[in-house]
């Protein structure tokens, strides 16, 4: 698949776009929080303080701390589809 060409679209039909950064980065954001969010992709991503300043949790990503708080947040995102498209849609216009 051509990342430039079909990515976007992956991210922006995908109902969640999961991001799990690696336990040895400790700091940046990934270049895939900012294709997932400017393709118009709703996010959900663990943790990360460098997010704070660019991004504002619950307005145009979510983040989780643990795995349950994860699969609580997935669930209640599927169920709860025009939230989780307004704030990929936040995300996207910034």
């Amino acid at each position: 698949m051509d990342y430039f060409a079909e990515m976007p679209k992956v991210f922006n039909q995908s109902k969640i776009n999961l991001n799990m950064t690696i336990h040895n980065i400790k700091s940046g954001v990934p270049l895939r929080v900012y294709d997932v969010l400017g393709s118009g992709g709703f996010l959900l991503t663990n943790f990360q303080a460098d997010f704070n300043g660019l991004f504002e949790h619950g307005v145009d990503y979510v983040y989780y701390t643990s795995l349950r708080e994860a699969l609580e947040l997935i669930e209640y995102y599927l169920n709860h589809e025009d939230e989780r498209r307004m704030i990929a849609e936040n995300a996207k216009s910034q």
